[in-house]
């Protein structure tokens, strides 16, 4: 995924004594500054959220969390923005929410009171501390600036202790749970009309919007990252659970965990790349069965060739005839 970095919001973190290039260094992310956008895979931002919350005050995790402050565009609050109400805004946020990051957002009707909890997209991996305030701070923002009021929550609940300072932007004690988070308000004070709203700039935003979201909920996004990871550690011959979670930043229990998410697991994973690393190798006519077996893995030469079988309903001599005749073809 991409995250927006312009340059008006680098200047915005200085000025608000945010040293990002270091906090990138710590979340092991590569220095891409000169770039308008940040490429970073899932974990690369987990990570990312991590590094903010070791070093960030109080005061900055409030300065972070002012829309009107942040001179970025970021789909999902501005889709909240243009909508009528602040009940419709919340819906449009947990709608649209991983537009901008792989955060989710679950908004929920109960009685007259609507409430938010904020997840990372894959549940096993819990939040650190400036993901959650920060999250339910831009949430407040996001109501106050659109109604225009000094709406105030009804509920405002964390694993983490909040602190005089976030406390009072919220304009209530915050409740240090031992799991979860909630972020509650009255139904009557989301229904005031917004200020911001704008249907038309909505009208033509929204068809975009729905389809970069389409493009998103079609990919297998943590499967993608084991792959792109076992692709590298196939070939050193070192790419057990642990040493792949590891590159990831994850657990081994929480990769398995979401894989089974994504209706897979890592065994499966090993076996698709060893599959399509060998089909890459066997248009290389130099390399032997033994060379290809042990560039993906395999010890035992014979094994490698049952696998392939397994996988292909082909010998590897008879794959190997069939690219021949392909690459022969004219056509």
């Amino acid at each position: 995924m991409k995250v927006a970095v312009p340059k008006q919001f680098q200047a915005f973190m200085q000025t608000s004594n945010i040293d990002f290039p270091t906090i990138l260094k710590q979340a092991g992310i590569a220095n891409q500054l000169w770039r308008e956008e940040l490429d970073v895979s899932d974990q690369q931002y987990f990570q990312l959220l991590t590094a903010l919350s070791d070093v960030l005050t109080n005061d900055q995790l409030v300065t972070l969390s002012d829309v009107n402050r942040i001179n970025a565009f970021m789909p999902p609050f501005f889709a909240a923005l243009c909508a009528p109400d602040g009940l419709a805004a919340l819906k449009r946020l947990a709608t649209y929410k991983k537009l901008a990051g792989p955060i989710k957002f679950d908004v929920q009707e109960l009685g007259n009171q609507v409430q938010v909890e904020i997840s990372f997209i894959y549940p096993q991996q819990e939040l650190p501390r400036f993901s959650i305030l920060n999250e339910q701070l831009l949430i407040l923002s996001v109501l106050r600036t659109g109604s225009g009021q000094p709406l105030t929550p009804t509920l405002l609940a964390g694993p983490y202790a909040y602190g005089n300072i976030v406390e009072t932007q919220f304009g209530l004690s915050g409740e240090q749970v031992a799991q979860g988070n909630q972020l509650a308000f009255d139904l009557v004070d989301l229904q005031r009309p917004f200020q911001t709203q704008n249907n038309v700039m909505w009208q033509y935003l929204e068809p975009e919007f729905n389809r970069q979201l389409a493009a998103m909920n079609s990919q297998q996004r943590f499967t993608n990252e084991v792959k792109k990871a076992l692709f590298k550690a196939i070939p050193s011959g070192d790419f057990t659970g642990e040493t792949v979670s590891q590159t990831l930043g994850v657990s081994q229990r929480t990769l398995q965990r979401n894989l089974s998410a994504e209706n897979t697991t890592f065994k499966q994973q090993v076996q698709t790349v060893q599959k399509l690393l060998t089909i890459n190798y066997l248009h290389d006519p130099t390399l032997t069965t033994t060379d290809i077996a042990y560039l993906v893995g395999y010890v035992e030469p014979s094994s490698f060739s049952r696998a392939f079988k397994k996988w292909t309903g082909d010998t590897l001599n008879a794959y190997r005839q069939k690219l021949s005749l392909k690459d022969e073809d004219p056509a």
